[in-house]
């Protein structure tokens, strides 16, 4: 019996399978390097705001903090990163 393999190859009745390897779409450099700065800008400013609470009974709320500061820096500059490339785009 004869199977399709997602690359379009047939196997099934020959050892191994299918050897062919898919071919996935490429990150441009730019959108790689945007996303590494964001994500390193967000969890920089996260550990600065967040390290303001020093008290050790409450480590607790500093971890939160540190996750609410984290995602609304990132889905800030996400929304500036997005304004730019529109702006540019035009």
């Amino acid at each position: 019996m004869q199977y399709r393999c997602l690359c379009g190859a047939f196997f099934g009745d020959r050892e191994g399978g299918c050897f062919e390897p898919l071919s996935l779409p490429s990150i441009p450099m730019t959108v790689l390097y945007s996303a590494i700065a964001i994500f390193s800008v967000s969890i920089l400013g996260a550990l600065l705001l967040s390290e303001k609470n020093r008290s050790p009974d409450q480590k607790q709320t500093r971890i939160l903090l540190f996750g609410l500061y984290f995602w609304l820096l990132a889905f800030v500059q996400l929304i500036i990163y997005a304004l730019i490339y529109y702006v540019l785009a035009k």
